[in-house]
């Protein structure tokens, strides 16, 4: 069975690699077989380049892609059964599990329905926590009017303010870009507001039902299953490394205590607005 270099190619580059890990991918693509795929032909080729770090990570990419592209499902239940040994020489990384922006537009395209779609990316942009999105006993979760719309059809190139209920019942105002408002506007016209009131919750079902969902498709997408808190976090280090100090981030998340802001990282104000928005843009 052949790959299609080109678009494992593009896949990597979707993902956020850096040319150069590009490039060292792409010559063990040209001296992998994947007609011979199966877990001896792995450890063969390992130990043919002597278990390095790049061979180890090419191998371990593939078998990624093969598993969440368009493939035929018997190479994906091959790669599903490789198992690749953790490296020795290699120390775990702080942030490992954190998500690129491009492989959180990934889970995005995963997901069946656009209500899922504007789960993921509300829960990202506005790095809500579970409840908050949708609900618990404690939480109301995400309603019609927790947007200001009023003001945001007004203000169309602007974000739009989302009011999130978090721990405590704290409220804090954070932000969703236009185009998602956009999207998410259409939704409440043409399918929410049918069947429901303003009050009631815009993602009728409990937190562990959207941790299943997530799981299903981030494995779909990724070829590894995430969790809602994922994307909370993976925000945090987005702002992070878009310039963002760790106060801001602090007031952003919602956090009472910034040393768990800083844990994170391995109500707002009008300067915090600019900084939010401009981090997204």
């Amino acid at each position: 069975m052949e790959i299609n270099k080109e678009k494992w190619i593009e896949w990597l580059e979707v993902r956020g690699l850096s040319d150069i890990s590009v490039k060292n991918y792409c010559f063990y693509f040209d001296k992998f077989n994947p007609r011979e795929l199966n877990q001896d032909y792995c450890m063969t080729f390992l130990r043919r380049y002597k278990g390095s770090t790049p061979a180890r990570a090419f191998l371990m990419n593939l078998l990624k892609y093969i598993i969440r592209s368009d493939l035929p499902e018997e190479l994906k239940e091959i790669a599903l059964r490789i198992d690749i040994p953790p490296s020795k020489a290699l120390k775990p990384k702080k942030d490992i599990n954190v998500l690129s922006f491009g492989e959180v537009s990934m889970i995005k395209e995963a997901m069946p329905s656009i209500k899922y779609k504007l789960m993921v990316l509300i829960t990202f942009y506005g790095g809500l926590r579970a409840s908050e999105l949708v609900g618990n006993k404690e939480l109301t979760g995400l309603i019609t009017d927790s947007f200001h719309w009023e003001w945001w059809k007004l203000n169309q190139d602007k974000f739009c303010p989302m009011l999130v209920k978090g721990k405590g019942k704290k409220r804090r105002k954070v932000y969703v870009p236009p185009n998602v408002a956009g999207v998410l506007m259409d939704w409440i016209d043409n399918y929410f507001s049918l069947n429901h009131t303003r009050d009631q919750k815009l993602f009728s079902m409990g937190v562990r039902r959207w941790e299943q969902i997530l799981e299903k498709y981030s494995f779909k997408a990724l070829g590894r299953r995430i969790n809602p808190h994922l994307l909370r976090h993976s925000c945090a280090n987005y702002l992070k490394q878009q310039g963002l100090d760790v106060e801001s981030i602090r007031k952003y998340l919602g956090h009472a205590d910034i040393r768990t802001t800083q844990t994170y990282l391995h109500l707002t104000d009008p300067e915090l607005e600019g900084e939010i928005t401009g981090a997204f843009s």
